[in-house]
């Protein structure tokens, strides 16, 4: 093996829908972070069949709000500002919304698929290169960058979806090159802070050709700068729905 290049199962796998919660990818709406959470070890890790979207079962939809996952949580929060629902039982909008289903709004996915304690280079270790043939974190995330993104931005062409919602603004051009393009990364983008107790980045482009407006957030997270309370999901949720309907034009823009 070329100590350079990824293994073959490597490649299938992060060329596929690895690191993916789900969802309808039909739908109007993705969200993507940038790698699971938790951490995988060499135990848990397995290349499995990554062919198409996994989509979230009834079960998930329940224990979301019953168990600790502010990730998605937030999200769903998120999601109910951007629609302007007028359901305060977040619990019960994810049912009756079916949120990450087949047929629901959402889809949900991620810039990288290994999942990591945090998104730190140092957490690479040998199993991990024995795994991928990729020696460093670094040089994995370089290589999804050039082969991964484009198969990302490859599915934004064909599913169109009409907003992309993108956490974590320290990697605002990592997610308009997965999901625009090289060359759309070098463009301006739109930015306009939102002035909470404290102000907090938001950057927005149009990409595929104006079909979709891809959004990027603090992340949805504890820290000093993400968006943790429900005061400050409302205001970005609201900001969202406003640059969609003034760049779509209407009010009903998530119907392609």
């Amino acid at each position: 093996m070329n100590k350079l290049q990824p293994t073959q199962e490597f490649e299938r796998w992060a060329n596929g829908f690895s690191g993916c919660d789900g969802g309808n990818i039909a739908g109007p709406i993705w969200f993507c972070g940038i790698e699971w959470g938790g951490g995988d070890t060499e135990k848990t890790f397995q290349f499995g069949d990554v062919s198409k979207p996994n989509a979230w079962t009834d079960q998930q939809r329940e224990d979301c709000f019953k168990k600790k996952n502010p990730y998605d949580q937030r999200a769903i929060k998120l999601y109910a500002s951007i629609i302007r629902s007028n359901e305060k039982d977040y619990a019960k909008l994810a049912i009756e919304k079916n949120v990450f289903g087949t047929q629901s709004d959402l889809f949900k996915l991620n810039l990288y698929p290994i999942s990591f304690r945090h998104d730190q280079d140092e957490l690479w270790e040998k199993w991990l290169y024995d795994q991928t043939g990729l020696p460093t974190k670094s040089m994995y995330r370089a290589w999804c960058q050039a082969n991964r993104f484009q198969k990302m931005k490859e599915r934004v062409q064909e599913h169109k979806p009409r907003l992309i919602v993108c956490t974590g603004y320290g990697y605002l051009r990592e997610f308009i090159m997965a999901f625009g393009g090289v060359d759309k990364s070098f463009e301006p983008v739109n930015e306009g802070p939102i002035q909470a107790e404290s102000p907090r980045p938001l950057s927005w482009v149009p990409i595929n050709d104006g079909r979709t407006i891809l959004v990027v957030t603090p992340f949805l997270g504890y820290r000093k700068y993400d968006l943790y309370s429900d005061g400050l999901l409302n205001l970005f949720g609201e900001k969202i729905a406003i640059i969609c309907e003034t760049h779509f034009g209407r009010t009903d823009w998530m119907q392609k």
